[in-house]
C-alpha cells in the first residue's frame, strides 16, 4: 500500500540518476567489443512521460591504431573497474606509445585508475607527467592540468595546486572544463586561507554560462565555507539564500533558520523552520526542525506536523496531532489533507474502522479533488481487507462511476471485480467489469477472461484475452492473456547463447523518425558533455544533455541521443530512446530494433554473458535486472544500501565474496561493474534454482526469502496470480517490470 504513501500536496515525483563513476579520456562505447552501446533502465516504470531525456553520437569509424587499440582495452578495462589492471595497462601504453598525444591520455588513464585505488601519490606522478607529455595547447592537456589540480585539491594538497593554476591561469580558455578549472583554483586558494583570491574566482564562475547547476551548487557550498572561515556572516547567507533558491535543499533552509534564530530574528526562524517543513515533510531535517519548534514552543500547522510524523512510521503521534487538526481545520481543501492522512495513520496502525471513518471524512469533504479521490480509494481498499467484498466493490464502483477521477480510477476498475473473483462471486464479477466500459485495462479484460473461463465460457474468455493483448501486449497481463491464447514469451530463463554485440543502424531509427513525425535530422553544435565525462564529470554531462534537450525539437533529441551514445551516457541514451518513442507516438513494442536496443540495452556485454553463464541465467533475463535495479550506473545507491549495477546489499555482498572466494571485499567493491555483475547473477542465480519459478525469484531478489516463501505458499497457478498474491507494492511493481522488460529485451535482442 506504499502507492498511497507517494502521494503529498501537489508537486512531481522525479526520478535522481547517479550518473556516476570517473570518467575517461576519448571513452566511447565499443573498445574490445566487452562495453556495447549503453543501457537503459527507465521504461521499466509504470508511467513513460518525458521527463529525464538522453543522447547520444555514434562512435568513431576509424580503423584503430595499434596504440589506440591497446588504450581502448585499458579504458574497457576501466570501465568494469578492475583497476589494477587498467592502470598497468595504460603504463604500458604510455610507455611505447610514440604519439604524444596518446601518452598524455595514457597517463591520465592511468592516473584515474590510482585515484580509484587510492594512490593519490602515483596519480599525481601520472598527470604530471601527462602534463608535460600532453601536447599544447589541446584539450588533452587542459584536461590533464585540470585533474592534476582537482586530484591535489581532493587531497587538502592545494599549496602544490595554486603553482599550477598560477602557471596557466588561462589554460581553460573556450574550453567546457573552464568553469570547473578555475572552481579548483578557487578550492586551492581556499585550501591556503587566501580567501581574497578565491572569492572573486568563485564568482566568476557562477557568472559564466556554462558553469552547470550541479558546479553552480559546489560554488556556492565553497562560498558558504569561505564565509564561515572568514567569519564573513553576509557571505554565508547570502550563499545559504542562493542554494535555496537553486535547489531548496533542506539543509541548507535548515542552516538558514539557524543563522536567523542566532541573530535573534525569532520570527524569522519560525518561518524558515516551517516553510521547511511544509516543503520536505520525509526531510530528516524537517523532523529535526519539527522537534526544535515543538520544543521552543512556537506552533506548527496541524496539517504539515501530522505528515512528518506519519512519513516516519510515528503513527499514533501523528494520530494525535491530526485529531485535533481535522476538527480546527480551516477550510475544506485542509479538512480533506488532515483527515486524509488521520485515515492513513489509522489504517497503518491496524485500526481499520478509524481509518474508513476518515476516509470518508475526506471523502465528503468538499475539498481537494486529489485527497477526495485517494480517500475514497483507500477507504475501499481498507474495506477489502476486511474481507468485505461486496461493500468494496461498491466503493470502487462509486469511485470510477462518480469520480473525482485519479491517479487510482483504473486501479479501481479493476479491484471493482477482481475482489468479487477473490470471493468465488464470479457472475457477480464479470457483471462489474462489463459494467466498467470506458476504464478498461489489459489487466482487467485478463481476469475477466479467467473468469469466463472458470464459468466455463470458453468463447467469452478468448474474446477477453484477445482484448487485453490488444489493450497491452507487452504489459504484464497482455503476456499473459497471450500465453493463455497459446502465445506469448517463454519463461524459460536458462542460460541460451545471445549476440549482444548488434550494432545500431542509425539510418534505420532515422528513417522510422521520418514516417512518424515528419522532417529530418538537425545539425547542430554538440554541448560539451563529452569533454565532462573525459575527466569524471558525468552528472555535468548528463546535465548538459538534458539542458539542451529541454528545448530541443523531436530531431534536436535525435542528435543529442547520438551525442550522448558517444559519450558513453547509458541511462541517459536509454531514456532519450523512450523520449523519442513517446514524442513518435508509438507503444512500446512498435520502434525498429535498432531504436528498442537503445530503450533496452546492453553494457559490458561480455562480463554479463560470461556470469549469466555460469550462473545458468539467459543473458536477456539477467540485463532485464539490472535494468531496473540501477537503470545500467554503476554508481547507483538506494536509500536501503544497496550498490551498484546490480543492487547488492553489503551484507549479501560480504557472503557472497566469501562463497565465491572473493579475499580482501569491501563494499566499495560493488561499484565495480565486473563485481556487480558477478556478485548479482550468481545471487540471482541461486534464487532461481531455490524457487524454480522465476518472477518468485525476482520477488526474494527484491524482497528477501521469508516473504517469497509466504507468496509461494500460495502455490501461484500463473505470473498474474503471483502479482496478485504479492502484498508489498514495491516487490509487486518490481517484478511486474522485470517480466515486461525481459520480454522487451527479447524482442531487441532475442531474434
Amino acid at each position: 500500500m506504499r502507492a498511497r504513501n507517494g502521494g503529498m500536496r501537489g508537486g512531481r515525483v522525479w526520478l535522481l540518476l547517479a550518473l556516476g563513476a570517473f570518467g575517461l579520456p576519448g571513452c566511447v562505447f565499443g573498445g574490445d567489443g566487452d562495453s556495447n552501446p549503453p543501457t537503459p533502465t527507465a521504461e521499466a516504470t509504470a508511467s513513460e512521460t518525458r521527463t529525464v531525456p538522453a543522447g547520444a553520437t555514434s562512435a568513431p569509424t576509424q580503423v584503430p591504431t595499434s596504440s589506440s587499440q591497446d588504450l581502448a582495452a585499458a579504458q574497457n578495462l576501466f570501465r568494469e573497474g578492475k583497476y589494477g589492471e587498467a592502470r598497468d595497462a595504460f603504463r604500458t601504453v604510455a610507455g611505447k606509445s610514440s604519439l604524444q598525444a596518446d601518452r598524455a591520455d595514457a597517463l591520465v588513464g592511468a592516473a584515474t585508475a590510482a585515484i580509484q585505488l587510492r594512490d593519490t601519490n602515483g596519480a599525481v606522478e601520472s598527470l604530471q607527467g601527462a602534463v608535460t607529455a600532453a601536447p599544447g595547447p589541446s584539450s588533452g592537456r587542459v584536461r590533464a592540468v585540470y585533474l592534476l589540480l582537482k586530484t591535489l585539491n581532493d587531497a587538502d594538497r592545494g599549496a602544490e595546486g595554486v603553482p599550477i593554476y598560477e602557471g596557466e591561469p588561462e589554460i581553460s580558455a573556450g574550453s567546457a572544463l573552464a568553469p570547473y578549472y578555475l572552481f579548483e583554483a578557487a578550492r586551492a586558494y581556499g585550501q591556503l586561507g587566501d580567501f581574497g583570491r578565491a572569492r572573486p574566482l568563485l564568482v566568476r564562475v557562477l557568472g559564466m554560462a556554462n558553469a552547470s547547476t550541479a558546479l553552480r551548487e559546489q560554488v556556492l557550498v565553497e562560498q558558504r565555507r569561505v564565509g564561515t572561515a572568514s567569519d564573513d556572516q553576509f557571505a554565508v547567507v547570502a550563499a545559504l539564500d542562493a542554494l535555496i533558491a537553486l535547489n531548496g535543499g533542506p539543509a541548507y533552509r535548515f542552516q538558514r533558520a539557524q543563522l536567523a534564530l542566532g541573530d535573534g530574528d525569532i520570527d524569522g526562524y519560525a518561518r524558515r523552520m516551517r516553510d521547511l517543513i511544509a516543503a520536505s515533510p520525509t526531510s530528516d531535517w524537517s523532523y529535526q526542525a519539527l522537534l526544535e519548534l515543538t520544543d521552543k514552543g512556537i506552533a506548527v500547522g496541524p496539517g504539515d506536523a501530522g505528515l512528518v510524523y506519519y512519513r516516519r512510521g510515528m503513527y499514533f503521534k501523528a494520530i494525535d496531532v491530526l485529531a485535533a487538526g481535522v476538527d480546527a481545520a480551516p477550510g475544506p481543501d485542509e479538512l480533506a489533507f488532515r483527515a486524509f492522512y488521520l485515515g492513513a495513520s489509522y489504517e497503518d496502525s491496524g485500526q481499520a474502522a478509524q481509518a474508513v471513518h476518515y476516509y470518508d471524512v475526506a471523502a465528503t469533504s468538499g475539498g481537494s479533488a486529489t485527497y477526495v479521490h485517494r480517500a475514497k480509494y483507500w477507504a475501499a481498499r481498507v474495506t477489502e481487507g476486511e474481507d468485505d467484498a461486496d461493500e468494496a466493490s461498491r466503493r470502487y464502483v462509486a469511485l470510477v462511476k462518480d469520480g473525482p477521477k485519479g491517479e487510482f480510477s483504473e486501479e479501481a476498475a479493476f479491484r471493482s471485480g477482481y475482489v468479487l473473483y477473490k470471493a468465488n462471486k464470479t457472475s457477480a464479477a464479470i457483471a462489474t467489469w462489463e459494467a466498467m466500459s470506458g476504464t478498461t485495462s489489459a489487466r482487467l479484460e485478463y481476469w475477466e477472461g479467467r473468469a469466463y473461463a472458470l464459468g466455463g465460457d470458453n468463447a467469452a474468455a478468448t474474446a477477453a484475452y484477445r482484448r487485453a493483448v490488444a489493450l497491452g501486449p507487452y504489459d504484464l497481463h497482455g503476456l499473459e492473456a497471450a500465453r493463455e491464447l497459446g502465445q506469448g514469451i517463454s519463461l524459460d530463463t536458462r542460460y541460451k547463447d545471445r549476440d549482444l554485440g548488434k550494432p545500431v543502424d542509425w539510418g534505420i531509427i532515422e528513417s522510422w523518425l521520418r514516417g512518424r513525425i515528419g522532417g529530418g535530422p538537425v545539425t547542430r553544435q554538440p554541448t560539451p558533455a563529452c569533454e565532462l565525462v573525459s575527466v569524471g564529470l558525468r552528472e555535468e554531462a548528463a546535465a548538459e544533455l538534458l539542458a539542451a534537450d529541454a528545448v530541443a525539437t523531436s530531431w534536436g533529441s535525435f542528435a543529442l541521443m547520438k551525442e550522448a551514445y558517444g559519450c558513453g551516457l547509458t541511462n541517459v541514451v536509454a531514456q532519450m530512446a523512450v523520449n523519442l518513442r513517446v514524442d513518435a507516438g508509438a507503444s512500446s513494442e512498435e520502434p525498429p530494433t535498432d531504436l528498442l536496443r537503445l530503450s533496452y540495452p546492453i553494457d559490458y556485454s561480455a562480463t554479463l554473458k560470461r556470469e549469466a553463464k555460469a550462473a545458468d541465467v539467459d543473458p536477456l533475463f539477467f540485463a532485464a535486472l539490472v535494468r531496473q535495479e540501477s537503470f545500467w550506473d554503476p554508481s547507483a545507491g538506494s536509500v536501503a544500501g544497496a550498490l551498484g549495477l546490480t543492487q547488492v546489499i553489503p551484507e549479501t555482498g560480504e557472503a557472497i565474496a566469501n562463497a565465491l572466494g572473493v579475499e580482501d571485499f569491501e563494499p566499495s567493491d560493488l561499484f565495480r561493474p565486473a563485481v556487480s555483475l558477478e556478485f548479482g547473477a550468481y545471487y540471482l542465480g541461486g534464487e532461481l534454482r531455490s524457487y524454480g519459478n522465476p518472477l518468485l525469484a525476482l520477488a526474494a531478489y527484491n524482497a528477501g526469502p521469508g516473504p517469497a516463501r509466504r507468496w509461494g505458499a500460495e502455490n501461484a497457478r500463473t505470473p498474474a496470480d503471483l502479482v496478485e498474491t504479492i502484498d508489498y507494492a514495491e516487490t509487486k511493481a518490481y517484478v511486474t517490470y522485470i517480466y515486461e522488460a525481459y520480454a522487451h529485451y527479447l524482442l531487441a535482442w532475442g531474434g
